[in-house]
């Protein structure tokens, strides 16, 4: 706002607004009540500056927060679940690959099963079918638990048996 100050005859210093509220800069020195004393200011100030937020104002921006952070955080905690399942994936495929490894050096001739001795979450099925006389597939099958549910990774293979 733009004040301009005035000199009233008493030698007090004022202020008057564009809105023309008048408030004394220094306490009024008169003992009775005068429309510029400091009792009155409160009252006379513009409405500009009572002005507060009303409750309905106050409910709907807190609703606004609870909405977007509710969004916000059910995005994040499903982040975090694509993240462990990302992770148990590619935990179950290196195991696959060290199995596969293991059973095209040491050879394996039947069905098997077994839990993996550096993580004791994940178990595999391997299973033999032969195709023709030298040549067999190979299938196996990481299992693990990812809450309630059973998750499988399998890897499918030819052996060729040499005489």
């Amino acid at each position: 706002m733009i004040f301009r100050e005035w000199i009233l005859g008493s030698g007090e210093w004022i202020k008057i607004s564009k809105k023309c509220f008048i408030y004394s800069l220094l306490p009024s020195e008169q003992s009775e009540r005068t429309p510029y004393s400091s009792a009155n200011k409160v009252s006379e100030l513009p409405t500009l500056y009572k002005r507060g937020f009303t409750l309905l104002e106050t409910l709907i921006s807190l609703a606004i927060i609870a909405l977007a952070l509710t969004v916000i955080l059910k995005n994040q905690f499903y982040n975090l679940k694509l993240c462990s399942e990302s992770k148990n994936m590619l935990v179950a495929e290196i195991l696959a690959r060290e199995k596969m490894a293991e059973i095209d050096l040491f050879g394996a001739v039947e069905r098997e099963q077994g839990v993996f001795r550096e993580n004791q979450d994940f178990s595999w099925v391997l299973d033999f079918s032969e195709i023709e006389k030298n040549l067999k597939e190979v299938n196996l099958k990481v299992i693990w638990k990812e809450g309630k549910l059973a998750k499988d990774f399998s890897v499918t293979t030819y052996l060729l048996a040499t005489n």
